[in-house]
């Protein structure tokens, strides 16, 4: 038996010699760990089978997720490069990234957000892997700091926890608030059960690059209400950018941040 408690640390899965625990996660354990035979370092994500088991919900989220890591190769999407599995655990050996999550990124830096320069660069890597994305009808679901990885520099999306595969819409209500899109976010408040599109993920992408540029989300609220009240609010006078920016970026985060989607940039 290994266990995921980091109390009792496993020494080694399968091939792999486990260096350290990097963190938990609501599902998951993390650990970097060193492959015997290349000595190459991968994180390996370990899911208790019990919890999964238990839940078909969460079990079917989980092969979702392992399918899209391991189908994609793709230089700004985490890879998953196998799946070992205990009696009583799965282990995802996904790749490893040096710099950790962008918010663990900026705390190293010890800033708050980048350049406007860094923020285009960093935003075209996004790009690059929603493009990936998109065209195999996959929707993330949960785009945030926390899911994006940072390798020698360059960017990895990763957590597809909550992604969904081949479609086109979608009607689960996923997410995280501060970064969910508006139609999610209203989805079954107004009457309104139409579902959402990958232009939700688009919202999400905008809101990240905001938070890049300014060092703070462009809305808020202490509760789902107050926060579609915010939206609304601030929408609807027209999106202000606490500080000067290029025409392009003030143009693009005005162009994604419509709480319409047949508006919204696509």
């Amino acid at each position: 038996m290994i266990s995921t408690n980091t109390n009792l640390q496993p020494d080694k899965i399968g091939n792999y010699i486990v260096e350290r625990h990097l963190g938990r996660g609501s599902q998951a354990d993390v650990y970097s760990a060193i492959n015997i035979d290349t000595n190459e370092r991968f994180a390996i994500k370990v899911f208790q089978k019990r919890i999964l088991d238990n839940q078909p919900r969460l079990k079917e989220l989980f092969m979702a997720e392992t399918c899209i890591m391991h189908t994609i190769r793709h230089p700004n999407i985490m890879h998953m490069h196998e799946m070992l599995e205990s009696e009583n655990n799965y282990y995802l050996v996904l790749d490893y990234c040096n710099q950790s999550d962008f918010e663990e990124y900026l705390l190293n830096r010890k800033i708050n957000c980048l350049t406007e320069e860094e923020a285009i660069e960093f935003l075209k890597q996004i790009a690059n892997a929603f493009k990936e994305l998109h065209k195999r009808k996959i929707l993330h679901r949960d785009f945030k700091l926390a899911n994006i990885f940072i390798h020698n520099d360059k960017l990895k999306i990763g957590d597809f926890g909550l992604a969904k595969m081949d479609v086109d819409t979608a009607k689960s209500h996923l997410g995280t608030p501060l970064t969910m899109a508006f139609e999610i976010l209203t989805m079954n408040r107004y009457g309104d059960c139409k579902g959402y599109s990958a232009k939700a993920d688009l919202w999400s992408v905008g809101v990240v690059y905001y938070r890049l540029l300014f060092g703070d989300y462009p809305f808020s609220g202490v509760s789902i209400p107050s926060l579609i009240k915010d939206i609304k609010s601030k929408t609807e006078k027209g999106l202000i950018l606490p500080k000067k920016v290029t025409h392009e970026s003030a143009d693009l985060l005005k162009g994604i941040l419509k709480t319409d989607p047949v508006k919204r940039m696509s």
